[in-house]
């Protein structure tokens, strides 16, 4: 069964918005794991995903996305 781009679209920001959620969530429950966060997102942005990191950082699932 293939999938129209609207299809594909409404998967990719219904991802964003769990992510987003589970980061919200991880991170908000102690100081040491908003440091493991970013730390994570340090580290996908030295491999050159940008988009990753700026997902768990929160301001690319707001972004309009870009590459």
């Amino acid at each position: 069964m293939s999938l129209s781009l609207h299809d594909h679209q409404l998967r990719i920001a219904d991802l964003e918005t769990a992510l987003a959620a589970l980061v919200q969530t991880f991170a908000g429950s102690h100081a040491a794991n908003t440091f493991a966060v970013s730390e994570a997102a340090r580290a996908l942005r030295a491999k050159g995903a940008k988009g990753a990191a700026g997902l768990l950082e929160g301001a690319a699932a707001q972004a309009a996305y870009r590459r």
